[in-house]
């Protein structure tokens, strides 16, 4: 009778040859030289969690980007030189190990925080963060997902840099005043990508999203406002300043509950937009049984509004545009 061997996990290929690379201490740090930039990152938590002290310091200085979670990642901060680091991706961390980790940064080009804890009551870590924001004068990308900031954005765009170009604020549960004011800032006419996904808000909010887009229109390149609530009433009211964003090549605006005319009206609007060249689209209405419902999908009614746009598209001679939906 045979015994079942253990199998045990043998890793992926790049754990492989961080582990066979990190054996060798002194060719370790003879490789570093050739080693990609992008091998970095992989290569730090298998060089802390082996306490290789030596390969970690002669790291430290060629690291530019970096992304860290809670726990081992926070860290290895005391091998790193931040003044260092020009893309930052922070996870799963609580807004003042943020804080004490952005302080240390100074040439900061991205920052990217995802799932951040934090609480109304905290209000001194908030604005211990604005303040850290204030002294990135070379930011450019600014990702702020799920990070509560409803009431609050008018103190984030105070501290900014006015030429940010990507602002990423989907489930910040941002209310009227937070787009009025967005709207109006002076970061409003240098954006190239807006990620508004999943703040519902737009039924009563479309005039200052109107503004918005009047007012980015010069340099929006990427533009997502999925699950937001948008209607058929608001969008149309919306398609003569979308249709004058010239610079736009990427729209998303899924999981809105949008009509089959309106959805018609938007690829007639848009096709004039020859940069143009990806579109996500909600699934209209008349496709469910129940919108927004799983499984009240009819696959058949979708595929004859795909095929619909796709004679639309045709006849307009824009092949060159694709139209995408993403179905619940």
């Amino acid at each position: 009778m045979f015994k079942k061997m253990d199998q045990k996990p043998t890793g992926t290929l790049l754990e492989l040859a961080a582990k066979s690379l990190l054996s060798n201490e002194l060719a370790a740090l003879h490789a570093l030289d050739e080693l990609p930039r992008d091998l970095f990152v992989p290569l730090f938590v298998p060089a802390f969690l082996g306490r290789h002290k030596e390969i970690l310091k002669a790291m430290a200085p060629k690291t530019e980007a970096l992304r860290l979670k809670a726990g081992p990642g926070l860290s290895m901060l005391q091998f790193l030189d931040a003044r260092c680091i020009d893309h930052l991706q922070v996870d799963l961390c609580h807004l003042r190990d943020v804080n004490t980790l952005v302080a240390q940064t100074a040439h900061l080009y991205s920052l990217h925080l995802s799932n951040i804890r934090f609480t109304c009551f905290e209000q001194r870590h908030f604005q211990a963060f604005l303040h850290c924001l204030g002294k990135l004068d070379s930011l450019q990308e600014l990702d702020l997902s799920a990070l509560y900031l409803r009431d609050r954005l008018h103190r984030l765009l105070r501290v900014l840099p006015p030429q940010i170009e990507t602002l990423n604020l989907s489930f910040c549960g941002l209310s009227y005043k937070d787009i009025t004011i967005l709207s109006q800032s002076s970061q409003a006419t240098h954006l190239k990508q807006l990620n508004l996904n999943h703040n519902q808000v737009f039924s009563e909010a479309y005039e200052p999203f109107q503004t918005l887009l009047q007012r980015a229109s010069g340099t929006l390149k990427h533009l997502e406002i999925n699950n937001c609530l948008l209607t058929d009433s608001t969008l149309s009211v919306l398609l003569p300043a979308l249709s004058h964003c010239l610079c736009l090549r990427v729209l998303s605006f899924a999981f809105n509950p949008i009509t089959m005319p309106v959805l018609m009206s938007v690829l007639q609007h848009l096709t004039s937009l020859m940069e143009l060249k990806h579109v996500i689209y909600p699934v209209p209405l008349h496709c469910y049984r129940q919108w927004d419902v799983p499984g009240s999908l009819d696959r058949q009614q979708l595929a004859e509004v795909q095929a619909q746009l796709k004679a639309m598209l045709q006849a307009v001679q824009r092949d060159d545009m694709l139209w995408t939906t993403h179905s619940v």
